[in-house]
């Protein structure tokens, strides 16, 4: 009875809601959120999912859940143990091509009106990743915090077996694969022609979202021109 009590009042109030989710916590309150653990032929994993670097193509291409988990998120949940003993991995992107990739994927369903009421680049670029923030685009710490920060365990270091690159998706999929142990096609990435997202960036904007995303620029190899 506490139980349904407590997940009624959680659902009205959205940062409680957030709170949980934020911690790991929803699973044990009823909450639909699924165990990042699965287990694979050779060994069980945790692919861990962040926004906008493919996640939904190489999920579905291993027949798991798409769900947004960080590490943390992900360690609170099967507890550092299991965490320490299964094979963990991601997918990152370089941050200046993944900044014009949200930009563009929110008008699609008029996200934040951005398709009914559009601003430019620049503008969403400062109050996203910029001072002040504008809460009505800057909707959640979490989506925009670093490829880095997301993928930080508790001890602020990143604990993962393989971190792969969108850019070099072919190779890093099929090592990954590999080692699960499971025979499921590659996923198809960026097949479409589209525009090079340098061309979005003036100077200002360069300089908001390489001090944004220093440390993935540092802790992945990435440039502004190797996405």
């Amino acid at each position: 009875m506490l139980k349904r009590r407590f997940k009624k009042f959680a659902r009205e109030d959205r940062n409680l809601f957030l709170f949980l989710k934020y911690s790991g916590l929803l699973h044990k309150f009823g909450f639909p959120e699924k165990s990042p653990l699965i287990s694979g032929p050779n060994c069980d994993f945790i692919y861990i999912r962040l926004h906008r670097v493919g996640g939904t193509s190489i999920a579905m291409a291993l027949g798991v859940d798409k769900i947004h988990y960080t590490s943390k998120e992900a360690i609170n949940y099967v507890g550092k143990q299991v965490w320490d003993s299964v094979y963990k991995f991601a997918c990152v992107r370089n941050p200046f091509a993944k900044a014009v990739s949200t930009f563009n994927h929110f008008p699609k369903n008029d996200r934040f009106q951005m398709k009914s009421k559009p601003i430019s680049f620049e503008e969403w670029i400062k109050c996203t990743y910029g001072n002040p923030k504008d809460p009505k685009y800057y909707f959640s710490v979490s989506f925009f915090q670093s490829q880095t920060d997301w993928l930080k365990d508790h001890d602020n270091k990143i604990s993962l077996n393989k971190i792969a690159k969108l850019e070099n998706i072919q190779d890093d999929f099929t090592e990954i694969i590999k080692t699960l142990g499971v025979d499921v096609p590659i996923p198809h990435l960026n097949s479409s022609k589209k525009a090079d997202y340098r061309t979005y960036y003036n100077n200002e904007t360069y300089d908001i979202v390489k001090s944004w995303h220093l440390e993935d620029l540092d802790n992945f190899g990435y440039t502004f021109d190797n996405g």
